[in-house]
C-alpha cells in the first residue's frame, strides 16, 4: 500500500513508496584509500611491493528500520602495484 495524504488520496503508488523512503535517508560520499610497503630486503617475495588501493562508494542509513543494521555502504576500489593491478566491490555494514 502507498502512502496516503489527507482524505485517503494516495501521495504516492505502492510500487515507489520504498524509494520514497530511502530518498529520505541521508546518503554520504565514502572516500577511501591506502598504500602499503614492506620495509624488508625480501619485500619482493610477495610479488609485489609497494601496493596502492583507492575507491569510493555510497553509503546509507537503515537505522529507521527495525532491524540491527544501522548504514550500509557498497563501494568500489582500484588496486595498483609492481605487477598487480585489478578492482574489487565491496559491501560494508555497522551495527
Amino acid at each position: 500500500m502507498g502512502q496516503r495524504g489527507p482524505g485517503g488520496s494516495a501521495l504516492v503508488p505502492a510500487a515507489l513508496a520504498d524509494w520514497v523512503v530511502l530518498a529520505a535517508r541521508p546518503v554520504r560520499r565514502v572516500p577511501e584509500g591506502a598504500h602499503s610497503h614492506f620495509p624488508s630486503p625480501k619485500a619482493g617475495a610477495l610479488g609485489s611491493d609497494p601496493l596502492t588501493q583507492g575507491g569510493a562508494g555510497v553509503g546509507l542509513d537503515t537505522v529507521a528500520d527495525d532491524i540491527i543494521v544501522t548504514r550500509t555502504r557498497r563501494a568500489g576500489r582500484m588496486v595498483f602495484g609492481n605487477n598487480v593491478q585489478g578492482a574489487g566491490l565491496g559491501l560494508g555494514i555497522n551495527f
